[in-house]
């Protein structure tokens, strides 16, 4: 029994979990998107209006699930489109898949209508980048490529000519995948000398990123037990509530003034699982400063850290909760907490404001009283 390419391809993508496509049809990918429509039940494909949207919704995605995010789009100009969203993922360091369609192969490398070399145009974006050769390797590089983006948080792509597509190939059993990172081994002596660094500041504040996401009930409780005031960044939103008494906010140009003033009277920076580039809102004077991620590429990359942890946010902030001591009354917490209130109430005398031309915090309080309340955007 044969089947053919496409539908291979769309049966490693079910194998992994793939329950959304994102993609503009057309025809050197037209193929997959038929064997898409056959799958309906287990994959959604959402028909977007710009292959650049496609990516950033795959991205998004990415963001909001923890699963590898997947568009695709034909080849030349469709797959030119795709980059902007790629980037988004390469720089947010999620997973993608790409897949862009190409002229078939007898026309290859003859300057045919459409045709542009797409491994090279991908080349700075990719974590992985290859141009299938053979429909019979189909299922074998695409597990490789998901494999990749997911262990190198990062965007896979594959080029694929259309006539591998069409292509009918042996059949073949194909396994379920999943990903199962392997965690770093956290080194306890440099958990004792963040502890250290904890007890003797007076004026602590933690940076929370997307790296904290999934460790919002060990964030809290570390916060709570430390007393630390919390600014998160933008992908981080929700990991520790906006009305938690410790929440100071957004840092930077759309950040709140509590949340800057706080970070330039610390005397102790904890930047957790975030690779936050604008420095001009870190500590202008030099501090401690202690950095838990699991990439320890970005270890010192945006302010030097006096303690550099590499591993597992969750293990690390519940090491830190487990032990006895902590600190329950901290004035420096209780400053930046008068401070919030202060700014709520400047907040909430814009969105009550009914000038003209209409203020736009005026709007948003209007949209977020007519909104579901269990939307994660506004709560």
């Amino acid at each position: 029994m044969k089947t053919k390419g496409s539908e291979v391809l769309v049966e490693v993508l079910k194998n992994w979990g793939v329950d959304h496509v994102y993609g503009l049809p057309g025809d050197s990918i037209d193929t997959v998107v038929e064997a898409l429509r056959k799958e309906q039940e287990q994959i959604d494909f959402i028909h977007v209006r710009h292959e650049e949207v496609a990516t950033l919704a795959a991205a998004s995605y990415a963001k909001l699930t923890g699963k590898i995010g997947v568009a695709l789009a034909i080849g030349g100009p469709g797959a030119i489109h795709l980059l902007n969203g790629m980037y988004d993922a390469k720089l947010d360091r999620v997973p993608m898949l790409v897949l862009a369609g190409q002229v078939t192969t007898e026309f290859a490398n003859t300057k045919y209508f459409q045709e542009v070399d797409l491994p090279n145009l991908f080349s700075d974006v990719a974590v992985y980048n290859k141009q299938i050769e053979s429909a019979d390797t189909i299922a074998e590089v695409t597990d490789q490529a998901i494999e990749t983006a997911y262990r190198e948080n990062g965007v896979a792509v594959l080029t694929i000519p259309n006539d591998i597509l069409t292509k009918n190939i042996p059949s073949k059993a194909l396994q379920k995948r999943d990903y199962h990172p392997v965690r770093p081994v956290v080194d306890a002596r440099k958990l004792d000398e963040a502890v250290e660094l904890l007890h003797a500041a007076k004026k602590p504040v933690i940076l929370a990123g997307a790296g904290t996401m999934g460790a919002k009930d060990e964030l809290q409780r570390f916060a709570e037990k430390w007393s630390i005031p919390t600014i998160i960044t933008l992908r981080a939103r929700g990991a520790l509530s906006d009305s938690h008494p410790n929440y100071l906010g957004n840092i930077g140009k759309i950040g709140t003034k509590p949340a800057y003033e706080a970070m330039q009277e610390a005397d102790l920076l904890l930047m957790l699982g975030n690779d936050y580039p604008y420095v001009d809102y870190l500590p202008k004077k030099s501090i401690p400063c202690i950095q838990v991620d699991i990439d320890p590429s970005i270890m010192s990359k945006r302010y030097p850290a006096s303690v550099e942890i590499v591993g597992d946010m969750r293990e690390v902030l519940a090491d830190w909760n487990e032990r006895t001591e902590g600190v329950s009354d901290r004035p420096f917490l209780k400053a930046c907490q008068n401070n919030m209130e202060n700014w709520n109430k400047w907040m909430q005398e814009d969105e009550e404001k009914d000038s003209k031309p209409l203020a736009p915090e005026a709007v948003m309080a209007e949209i977020k009283k007519n909104c579901d309340t269990r939307n994660h955007f506004f709560n």
